[in-house]
């Protein structure tokens, strides 16, 4: 995980199972504010405000209109009707790393259209905000990447990274989103966030309620999904992934990120 400034080239975009890295020209805002209703009276020296319901969303990106099958952006796109679950991790100078900042949620699809661009033809694809009704326990849409895309063939013996800062744990739970996009042969996977006191491999263990996806049978891939804790669950300070390949499957690309509960609002 690597810190300071950077540049759009190096975010990415997953979407239930599919990178859309590839045909996106620019990303947008990434928005999450709270209503902030004026509660001054008479006798205040200064208005007062207290936070109310926060919004996340609405997303709007402008991708170049491709009609490849199955993964084109035009073919994933053009139904206008889908609930998506998004991942946005943005690297820092360099493609997204374990550790570095993601904006995530479920948005549905509103707005598809084409257009015009320069001379390339483009299409316009708006979200709407995260619904209550799929919202997580959580108010944030700003966590963590645990395991950046890649090919995972085999259980993490490795490190993690430090969520925190320091020495924790945190006692307010949090959720993670799992983005699975290919495999090698028919079987299931499962994925898991474990956790630490120390980073040290060895010691890294599920949490008390494990977050995980359970056995996910590869007839469903590419999937995607967001998994949470109760409000209350202690979270230690370093976070890494964990993955199980059974039935015969021996790899799988995925990508996985986490957000963390606070005390506060989030």
């Amino acid at each position: 995980m690597a810190t300071g400034r950077t540049l759009s080239k190096w975010a990415r975009i997953y979407g239930n199972g599919y990178d859309l890295s590839g045909h996106a020209r620019s990303i947008g805002t990434l928005p999450w504010e709270f209503e902030s209703p004026d509660l001054f009276t008479m006798t205040d020296p200064i208005h007062n405000h207290l936070l109310g319901q926060p919004t996340i969303g609405p997303l709007s990106f402008n991708m170049i209109l491709d009609s490849t099958a199955v993964s084109g952006s035009h073919t994933l796109l053009k139904a206008n009707n889908l609930q998506w679950d998004l991942m946005i991790p943005i690297g820092i100078r360099a493609e997204p790393a374990m550790g570095d900042p993601v904006y995530m949620g479920k948005f549905p699809q509103k707005k598809y259209h084409g257009e015009e661009d320069g001379g390339v033809i483009t299409a316009s694809v708006n979200f709407g905000i995260w619904d209550a009704g799929d919202r997580t326990l959580y108010k944030s849409p700003w966590g963590n990447l645990v395991a950046p895309w890649a090919d995972y063939s085999a259980a993490n013996a490795g490190l993690g990274y430090d969520d925190l800062g320091v020495a924790g744990p945190t006692l307010f739970g949090g959720y993670m989103m799992y983005q699975i996009f290919a495999f090698t042969v028919a079987g299931t996977v499962a994925i898991s966030l474990q956790h630490s006191t120390d980073n040290v491999a060895i010691n890294f263990t599920e949490l008390a309620t494990p977050l995980t996806t359970g056995a996910l049978a590869t007839g469903t891939f590419p999937t995607a999904g967001i998994l949470e804790t109760g409000r209350t669950e202690s979270i230690k300070r370093f976070i890494r992934y964990q993955i199980a390949l059974a039935g015969g499957t021996t790899h799988c690309w995925m990508a996985l990120a986490f957000v963390r509960g606070t005390a506060g609002l989030v």
